[in-house]
């Protein structure tokens, strides 16, 4: 056997051996990762007037008729817990269980002869204010018009934290948006002061960049970014890496990390970043300011929480927000209800082997759910009244 063959033979044995690893490893992946994405139920058959407004900005839907209903939250509104412990998040459990919106619905009709208005729901993991703030103006500008708003206010949420995640980003990438979202600002009756503009303004100059950048690929590039794409989709390890690599951190990473750091001296799993929870604090008041000069009547309830695990951030930090928020939304002539012992301890579940405190199982929904509808109906805010 000559020298050329023996290195061809050796080639083809090593590009065959790679692809069967691959193989090997894209099956265990996908066959690891099964149990997260669960066995598929049958989908919900929700009222054409009940909408969950997409994550996408740029695939926002014309608005249904009026009035409008408008939940805003982060994913305690919408996402459910394991039942059990060792049970993962059911991320698509939305899609065939009824949660806060639906149940919600059903609740202010039951006062009511016939079906009224339409229902949103806008809401992501960790829904800063600034990010509901910027959706929130996206929605004005499409000619949404929301009569009553129910904001699900999180402590930690507004404690740290406060950029623009890219999903949200990509509204500046509609036509005059960044105009009109600073021509809303500027309105005295709203008045967003300059960290709110100087914050509209860094995130404008991001996504010119982002354009130019693309402007600018090379047509190889456009190829490789399509064969990327082709790939990702048929092949778990690169597609679903993003959850994937989720999961071995919930799995391994985490557990190890909680065997072998010293918490003893923690105090909590979270601290407050003041310069974030000062401009949080201004992208509420704004948040409000805007919904009220819209003529919105808006309710701001806490996030429920559980009692029975340690809390994970400072609760006299909390407390000190809380007493804040409720003197801004008083000057406003909004509402403010503390919902943060509404949902019982046994209606929450398991992240894993970690109790679940986050999210709350459908009892907990539904819990929720009354509570507000009763403040609601006690205030007769829905449906909007007679002027």
């Amino acid at each position: 056997m000559n020298r050329d063959r023996a290195q061809t033979i050796r080639l083809i044995a090593v590009a065959v051996a790679t692809v069967l690893t691959v193989a090997a490893a894209n099956w265990r992946a996908t066959a690891y990762l099964s149990p997260l994405n669960g066995a598929s139920e049958p989908l919900l058959k929700r009222p054409d007037r009940v909408q969950f407004l997409p994550h996408d900005p740029l695939n926002l839907p014309p608005p249904l008729p009026p009035p409008e209903f408008l939940l805003l939250g982060n994913s305690h509104t919408y996402m459910l817990p394991g039942v059990n412990r060792g049970q993962g998040l059911r991320v698509e459990a939305m899609n065939s269980r009824r949660i806060l919106l639906d149940e919600l619905m059903v609740r202010l009709e039951q006062a009511h002869p016939e079906p009224v208005g339409s229902y949103y729901l806008l809401a992501y993991p960790n829904f800063l204010p600034y990010e509901m703030l910027t959706r929130v103006a996206q929605l004005y500008q499409h000619g949404y018009r929301p009569n009553l708003v129910v904001i699900g206010i999180t402590w930690r949420n507004v404690a740290r934290d406060s950029q623009l995640r890219y999903a949200v980003r990509q509204v500046y990438r509609e036509p005059g948006f960044a105009e009109a979202f600073s021509k809303v600002l500027n309105d005295p009756a709203v008045h967003a002061g300059e960290p709110v503009l100087g914050a509209i303004a860094s995130d404008v100059r991001r996504v010119k960049a982002d354009e130019e950048q693309e402007r600018v690929r090379s047509d190889a590039d456009r190829l490789d970014g399509k064969l990327a794409d082709w790939i990702g989709q048929r092949l778990t390890l690169l597609g679903d890496s993003n959850s994937l690599r989720a999961r071995i951190q919930l799995d391994y990473v985490d557990p190890l990390q909680n065997a072998i750091v010293d918490r003893a001296h923690k105090a909590y799993e979270y601290n407050l970043v003041e310069p974030d929870y000062q401009f949080n604090l201004d992208c509420l008041r704004v948040l409000l300011r805007l919904f009220r000069s819209r003529g919105s009547q808006v309710i701001c309830y806490l996030a429920p929480e559980r009692t029975d695990v340690p809390p994970l951030m400072d609760p006299a930090g909390e407390q000190r927000f809380n007493e804040q928020l409720q003197r801004e939304a008083e000057s406003l002539g909004a509402f403010v209800l503390d919902a943060r012992r509404v949902v019982p301890n046994e209606y929450w579940g398991w992240e894993y082997d970690s109790p679940e405190r986050s999210h709350f199982t459908e009892p907990g929904h539904q819990r929720l759910a009354q509570f507000l509808a009763d403040e609601i109906e006690r205030r007769h805010l829905w449906p909007p009244q007679p002027k």
